[in-house]
């Protein structure tokens, strides 16, 4: 089963946290595409109201990175954002099926043992 896995959070907008993110997986390595963007998916929904903030007026956003590795799927990072907080958290294969070392080295990149882009 696929599990949702908490990465980092950081006290910045949800483009910061992107760039900075993607910065730490470029040193890795990794490619990252942009997939999934909820601002643009809920533009045609111009009356809608945040489930967050009850009101039209919202700066939530959730993005969907597409982690590219050494061969296998993608791996998803998802960017989480609202209120100025941004939660990175990963979609994690189960152990032993494919895409499950790219996963890692996503987790990975957010360990201490890398210079931190975040700072």
């Amino acid at each position: 089963m696929t599990q949702l896995k908490y990465l980092h959070t950081l006290e910045t907008d949800h483009e910061t946290a992107i760039a900075a993110a993607i910065q730490r997986l470029d040193l890795l390595g990794l490619v990252v595409r942009r997939s999934f963007d909820l601002q643009a998916a809920k533009a045609a929904h111009v009356d809608t109201l945040c489930p967050h903030h009850g009101s039209l007026q919202c700066d939530c956003q959730i993005v969907f990175l597409l982690v590219y590795g050494e061969g296998g799927p993608p791996v998803t990072l998802v960017v989480d954002s609202r209120d100025g907080s941004t939660t990175l958290s990963i979609l994690q294969p189960p152990p032993g099926e494919t895409g499950s070392l790219t996963a890692w080295q996503v987790a990975a990149a957010f360990s201490t043992s890398l210079p931190d882009p975040f700072v």
